[in-house]
């Protein structure tokens, strides 16, 4: 099956992990419940068939692009890719390369850069899925988890370039002088923090993650990559962080609450 020509089975493989059961304006609960099945039974398929596990982890990077970042059917595309990177019970999760898991990271870095901020300014309308930017944030996490901060570096540059935001590693505000291995995890807790956690500045009040579920991953992500920094580094820049933002907020709430400066 894997040695089918022009990328059958790679094909096959990733409209079934995909699949949505037909148009979204015309799809019945039957349907959506039987593309679910699909899913489901592809994922547990690759899981339990080694030869197909060997390959779906570079089938599944190549998709990441043309995925739709408001797409609601992802969430077993993104738990198989999580799980061939991480599992270490799959015999396979045990050969993935540092190579691999870079340029998965890069792709996924990729993904994450193309996530919208909600067009509604109510955080009671949510107008789209956040399930991609979930799964985006769960795999960076991951692979983290496996391979630590290399892995990220070209994809935390790419993040920076798009969101504009100041690398944590160059603030002056923060007492840490990071290595080599522990610069792209601390710009990469500024980016989510600052970029995906945070509102929009003068451009939205909402953040990207604007929901509990992507405000969780993001979180997580960001103390995970806390946890990989070495000599305590991204704890200290993430506590430099709150500080800064306690301090900003401290006039405004002490008039708000009646306290005097000195209170």
């Amino acid at each position: 099956f894997v040695s089918l020509p022009d990328n059958t089975a790679e094909k096959f493989l990733v409209t079934l992990l995909l699949w949505e059961g037909g148009l979204e304006t015309s799809r019945p609960s039957s349907a959506v419940s039987a593309a679910s099945k699909v899913r489901k039974t592809t994922h547990e398929l690759v899981l339990n068939t080694p030869i197909l596990a060997e390959s779906a982890l570079s089938w599944l990077k190549n998709a990441i692009n043309s995925i739709q970042v408001t797409s609601d059917s992802t969430s077993e595309y993104f738990d198989l890719l999580k799980r061939l990177v991480s599992d270490e019970h799959l015999d396979h999760s045990n050969d993935v390369s540092e190579a691999e898991m870079t340029s998965l990271a890069t792709a996924v870095c990729q993904k994450l850069a193309s996530c919208p901020r909600p067009s509604s300014e109510s955080l009671a309308v949510i107008d789209f899925s956040t399930g991609v930017l979930c799964g985006c944030l769960a795999l960076l996490r991951a692979l983290i988890e496996r391979a630590g901060g290399a892995i990220v570096l070209e994809g935390t540059r790419l993040l920076l370039t798009e969101f504009q935001v100041l690398p944590w590693s160059k603030s002056t505000a923060f007492k840490i002088n990071p290595g080599a291995d522990d610069v792209p995890l601390i710009d990469l807790m500024g980016i989510v923090f600052d970029a995906f956690l945070s509102p929009g500045g003068a451009t939205s009040v909402v953040a990207i993650c604007c929901d509990k579920l992507s405000r969780q991953r993001g979180f997580e992500l960001v103390l995970s990559a806390a946890r990989y920094c070495k000599d305590g580094n991204g704890y200290m820049a993430l506590v430099s962080k709150i500080n800064g933002l306690v301090s900003a907020a401290s006039p405004y709430l002490k008039h708000r609450w009646g306290q005097t400066a000195g209170g």
